[in-house]
């Protein structure tokens, strides 16, 4: 990793406009968990690029392990409005599940597991998620149907 980083801060020198390099660099720092180094080159590279879902979830992702969870959510649903594609919506719909969850934001985190359902009908997970957050929500009835999906889906397998 330390040779990639050397390389991403080299060709950071030669065109500090280079956007990948910064982001590359925020999520190898990520990976090493020094999270306010990756926010700084997360933020930089957003700024380079202020349309990318993809930036947009890599500093929502800094800002979670940072515990700035209002502000991932923030970032988790910036990316998804501005994405046009499922995979990238996906990912943002997970980030904002757990970052809602986290922040005991219940009734969005149930929302937004609504949407991965929708988006990736046959994640049993996604049914199993959605089963916890009805519970906390108390709708037992909501989290024995998600409950019964999730069964299926696995039976399914």
């Amino acid at each position: 990793m330390d040779k990639a980083m050397e390389y991403y801060r080299a060709a950071i020198n030669a065109n500090p406009n280079y956007f990948e390099a910064h982001n590359n660099l925020a999520v190898a720092y990520l990976n090493l968990k020094q999270f306010a180094v990756a926010k700084i080159y997360s933020e930089k590279a957003l700024s380079l690029n202020p349309q990318s879902a993809d930036l947009m979830f890599n500093l929502a992702r800094v800002e979670y392990h940072l515990g700035n969870y209002q502000k991932a959510i923030e970032w988790f649903e910036a990316g998804i409005n501005v994405s046009h594609n499922r995979n990238q919506q996906l990912t943002g719909h997970i980030g904002a599940v757990i970052a809602h969850t986290q922040n005991k934001t219940y009734r969005s985190a149930f929302e937004h597991s609504l949407q991965v359902i929708e988006l990736n009908p046959n994640d049993s997970e996604a049914y199993i998620q959605a089963a916890k957050l009805s519970l906390i929500l108390g709708k037992a009835g909501e989290a024995d149907y998600y409950r019964k999906q999730a069964e299926a889906i696995s039976k399914g397998k």
